[in-house]
Formats: structure tokens, sequence, C-alpha cells
């Protein structure tokens, strides 16, 4: 690794966290309980985007929202009661995501993880992940990375940020140009969304890793 970048910023959602499989058991414990799986995701979109300019999602909201769409003898507690389940008990962490933070840690780097989604439903994700240990500080914003961006680094150092967006990588890079992004690559998105990024990207985190112990 490049001994000039001291800080490395993470991303948490479908970075180190697999968050499209966590959607898609949420969607099987609606589909036991009776909705189909559209209505599952007309509802997460509807729960999540509801207020304009942030991202704002809440296992009971959703839960009153399927009821909403789909009426039925179902209770909304215990629909939020099955999500609930799966949170706590079900481990969503990317295989490679901890020998990653190893790594980073061996080589003495300042880790900050900055996740952007409902600030307190991220911190239950977060909170159950058992990553905390690694981190030095946790950021959770509901609006854009970049409205925090500025609080956490001096503007003028280099930077290693992992995430798996491109587009929103691009956007951190133009007032950022200093910075090296490193992108990993989304189950739901198609590869022409990184290959058209211009940036490094890979399959899984094993391979970051690699990446970043033959380039110094």
């Amino acid at each position: 690794m490049r001994e000039d970048i001291q800080k490395v910023i993470i991303d948490f959602d479908d970075t180190l966290f697999d968050a499209y499989a966590f959607k898609r058991e949420l969607c099987a414990a609606v589909v036991r309980l009776g909705f189909s799986e559209e209505e599952f995701w007309t509802t997460y979109k509807q729960t999540r985007d509801h207020m304009p300019g942030m991202l704002s999602y809440t296992f009971a909201r959703h839960a009153e929202n399927l009821i909403s769409f789909h009426p039925t003898s179902t209770e909304a507690s215990v629909i939020q009661k099955a999500f609930e389940e799966i949170i706590d008990h079900q481990d969503f962490i990317f295989s490679d995501a901890r020998p990653l933070l190893d790594f980073l840690k061996s080589q003495k780097k300042t880790l900050i993880l900055l996740s952007l989604g409902d600030t307190v439903f991220q911190s239950r994700k977060v909170e159950n992940s058992g990553l905390v240990r690694f981190f030095d500080r946790i950021e959770l914003v509901d609006t854009r990375k970049l409205d925090v961006i500025q609080l956490l680094v001096d503007g003028h150092e280099p930077v290693y940020f992992l995430n798996d967006k491109a587009l929103e990588t691009k956007e951190i890079l133009e007032c950022y140009p200093h910075w090296q992004a490193l992108l990993r690559e989304r189950a739901d998105h198609s590869l022409s969304h990184y290959v058209e990024s211009g940036l490094p990207y890979f399959k899984d985190l094993s391979d970051m890793q690699a990446y970043l112990m033959a380039h110094k």
C-alpha cells in the first residue's frame, strides 16, 4: 500500500455488507407471509424514498406500507418481527471483509466507516455486524457523503476510498481528485457500470486486498 496514504474511508452496504442478499432474505420472509415479491420491492422503495433528498427506511414503516398496499389478516408487528429475526440472527458480512480490515489495520491505517442510509437503521446493521472494532471513526449520513467528508479528513490529504457505487464515487473524486478510489462490484449492477467509470474495480474484497498489497 502507499505509505503516504494514512486514512481509508470505507462504505458499508454492498462493500462490506451484502445488502443484496439481506434484502432478498427480507423479501423471502414476506413471501412466506403471503405477499408477492413485487409487493415487497414496491413497498421497499416506497419506504426508503418517502422523504425527498434523504434515505429513510425502517422495518416498522415497511411493514405498515405492505399492509396498506395489500390488506391482509397478517399484522404489521408480525412482519416487523420476521424482519428483525433476519437482521439479528444472520450474518451478511462478505466472507473476505474481515481479512481485508485486518490487513488494513496491520498497515497502521486509520479506518473510517462512511455509510449512507437511515442513520438509526444503519447503526443497527453496523452494530450487529461485529465490525465496529476495526474502525477509528464511524459516520452515518442520510443525505450525501460529500456533505460530511470535510469533517472526516483534511481536504488536501490523499485518502483511499473503498465503495460500490461508481457514479457516487466519481462525484466525490471531482472534489477530491487526489484520492485513490477502489470499487467492489455489486451483484445487482451491470459490469458496464464499473468499466465505464475508469476506476479500478474488483469482484470481491480479496482481489481488492491483493491490489492494495501489490501497489505501493
